[in-house]
């Protein structure tokens, strides 16, 4: 039974929560007012976008994303209470018994597991629309076969005798007889070629005595000649790392040599710097006058930036206090101002919003008595309107001058501000005016001369960057004495180390490296000759060994495919037995539904139509007490098609509590209506929701639930 649904910004709803009784509940709305949407939020709470009729973006109030939409169902099932969240951003169900399921696939299975139906069935039976079922009336037996076919998932039967032709073998076995008399005869020709177990046993002792050869002469190489090889090699190797040596200790020699004279140039260089730089005496003068070209400049240049200033033509005559005590009122007068404006735009909105336009009474949404009434009230409003522009009018002059008093005021504030800001480094030179807005400056005292001098700063920059040069060069002489000392000490060293150190004759060295190659290499060639006849020797072997592998391998696959070819025998009958067994069960099944729905059709439609009526089907149509349907009213085939509803879901979902009917009796009169509704209400559904118009459906509805008011 459903409880509460909410929903946000689905379709036209941007904002609704309806909240359901046990019993029946009516929708009453007018026409495109969302009642569907209703039906159709509570289908994607439970099952996801599969069940909307257009996609999620096309489902969204218009101008908002997708990711604004949400829909919240609550309902109770067998006693317990279970709520519904979903939205684009996921999907979550929580009962009041601890079930916690979330993710849009999830809470979609487990609402048809709950319900016992699945998004399809649903739409198709509890939360579907009545034109529906009368659409597949009006089509006759087929139309309702193919909507039963969907509900009892006939077309799994479909798909499963389809795959099996496809994937499962079928027919004659005869074939597969030939085979397994094929397979023993290949077996048998296999143990008549098969090789005698004595070539083996000569074959193996010929690699035996190969791989002995081989592994005395390995052994020679290992034991003897490679180490005599790798020593011969060590030898000379060491030789020749001591002449590299010897040459490496000689360049380094000369490089030191260089690196001395470098240093020593370096050294002559920066006590030629130390001698030329100027003396304390000389800087103290120099930045002596230097300081007073530098005070000159600071006054010179506070003068020019006096001059730079021009003082405004439009001015305040009057200190700061009376000066911001009138800006103030200027400030207040024009607020007053635009108030009257605004309050008098708004009375003149508010005029335009009485105007009759679409017949109606803005005020009380009334219809207009006549078409003479709705021109004289709107010659009034619109003469009230006209005053109100004649006060906007007289009032805009005075808004304009008040708001260039402000600005002119605002300005001269404003000039205040960048004057004081301006003149604010050099404040100390000017005497200023404070009886005027914005403050006048004079220079204070005499100007300074117009001229600038760099002479002595130039001259003491000079002197400065000798000094120095000669600080630095005086620091560098000391370590330029160190390292050339340090050098010359490491240079005579190592000039003592290489006259004690003699080259090596290598010669000697190289002719005992070929001697022990030249043993190396006889020893391999005869190795290598060994080991080509022991790898023949054992291909021989393994050659006579796969060859008694595959006789007994062919024989055992010739006997496995013997035994395969039987089991397929075996496959093959059964299944053509399956096969045959399916293609006879959709018939029966769909026979026994026929008679399981068209008994509960004719109970529950002699019911609503008062009278005993049974209903039947054949190729041509479906039949009432043996006429054609074609024959009925618009409103005894719209009671026929509710009928099939109920059958269809008391067969299909027998333990479903609820139903949601789309005007179900449109068509019918007040006597049929009432006894449509009697008969719903005792078909054992504990809840059904019902969008209506008909006064008497809402007459004798448990609640009435307004859509769109």
């Amino acid at each position: 039974m459903l409880i509460t649904l909410s929903m946000k910004h689905f379709r036209r709803h941007e904002a609704l929560e309806i909240n359901f009784v046990q019993g029946l509940n009516a929708l009453r709305g007018s026409n495109e007012a969302g009642k569907s949407t209703v039906i159709e939020a509570a289908l994607y709470a439970l099952y996801g976008s599969k069940a909307l009729r257009d996609t999620l973006a096309e489902t969204v109030t218009w101008g908002h994303p997708e990711k604004d939409l949400a829909v919240k169902l609550v309902l109770r099932v067998r006693g317990t209470l279970y709520s519904f969240t979903r939205s684009k951003g996921g999907a979550e169900c929580r009962g009041d018994d601890g079930v916690v399921v979330t993710g849009q696939a999830e809470v979609s299975a487990y609402a048809a597991e709950l319900l016992g139906a699945d998004a399809k069935t649903a739409s198709l039976l509890m939360l579907a629309s009545q034109s529906g079922l009368r659409g597949a009336l009006d089509d006759g037996p087929a139309a309702v076969s193919g909507l039963m076919a969907k509900l009892a998932d006939f077309d799994v039967i479909d798909k499963i005798l389809k795959a099996g032709e496809e994937n499962l073998q079928l027919g004659s076995t005869a074939p597969l007889a030939d085979r397994i008399t094929q397979a023993e005869q290949r077996a048998q020709s296999l143990l008549e070629s098969a090789p005698s177990p004595e070539q083996e046993s000569v074959l193996r002792a010929a690699a035996d005595a190969y791989a002995e050869g081989v592994t005395k002469l390995t052994q020679l190489e290992e034991e003897k000649l490679q180490p005599a090889l790798a020593a011969a090699q060590l030898d000379l190797e060491a030789a020749r790392r001591h002449n590299d040596a010897l040459l490496d200790e000689q360049d380094r020699l000369a490089q030191m040599r260089q690196r001395i004279a470098n240093l020593d140039g370096q050294r002559k260089a920066a006590l030629a710097e130390v001698t030329a730089a100027p003396g304390k005496a000389v800087i103290e003068a120099l930045r002596k006058d230097a300081q007073g070209e530098i005070d000159h400049d600071k006054v010179l240049a506070a003068y020019r930036k006096f001059l730079s200033v021009s003082y405004p033509d439009n001015y305040w005559e009057g200190d700061m206090a009376s000066f911001e005590a009138d800006l103030a009122e200027a400030k207040r007068h024009l607020e007053a101002c635009q108030a009257e404006i605004s309050r008098l735009e708004g009375e003149r909105r508010s005029l335009q919003g009485q105007k009759i336009t679409n017949g109606k009474c803005p005020t009380c949404g009334h219809a207009a008595r006549s078409d003479e009434h709705v021109a004289a009230h709107n010659a009034e409003v619109d003469e009230k309107i006209a005053a109100v522009n004649a006060k906007l009018v007289a009032a805009g002059p005075g808004l304009q001058a008040a708001r260039v008093g402000v600005e002119a005021r605002e300005r001269i504030a404003r000039q205040h501000r960048e004057m004081q800001s301006a003149l604010a480094p050099i404040l100390q030179h000017l005497e200023q005016d404070q009886n005027q807005v914005p403050w006048k400056p004079t220079w204070r005292g005499e100007p300074p001369a117009q001229e600038a001098s760099t002479k002595a700063r130039t001259a003491l920059q000079h002197a400065e960057a000798k000094q120095r040069a000669a600080d630095q060069a005086n620091g560098r002489l000391e370590t330029l004495v160190a390292q050339v000392e340090a050098l010359e000490r490491d240079a005579a060293a190592l000039e003592e180390r290489l006259k004690a150190t003699e080259r090596k004759d290598l010669s000697m060295l190289q002719q005992a490296l070929d001697a022990a190659y030249a043993a190396y290499s006889a020893n391999a060639a005869a190795l290598r000759e060994a080991k080509q006849h022991k790898v023949a020797a054992d291909a021989a072997l393994v050659q006579h060994q796969a060859t008694v592998k595959a006789v007994q391998e062919g024989v055992a696959q010739a006997r496995q495919q013997v035994q395969e070819y039987q089991l397929m025998i075996r496959e093959i009958d059964f299944n053509n037995a399956l096969m045959a067994a399916l293609k006879k069960i959709k018939p029966a099944i769909t026979d026994h539904l026929w008679n399981t729905v068209l008994s509960a059709v004719s109970t529950f439609f002699s019911q609503m139509r008062g009278e005993p009526s049974l209903v039947t089907k054949d190729k041509d149509g479906f039949k009432v007490n043996e006429k054609s349907v074609d024959s009925l009213s618009g409103s005894t085939i719209d009671v026929l098609a509710l009928a099939v509803r109920v059958a269809l879901t008391k067969t299909f979902i027998p333990h479903a509590s609820f139903m949601v009917l789309d005007e179900p009796f449109s068509a019918c009169d007040n006597d049929r209506t009432g006894s449509g509704l009697a008969f719903v209400a005792g078909c054992g559904f504990d809840q059904l929701i019902m969008a209506s118009h008909d006064p008497i459906s809402e007459a004798v509805s448990d609640h009435v639930i307004s859509i769109g008011a």
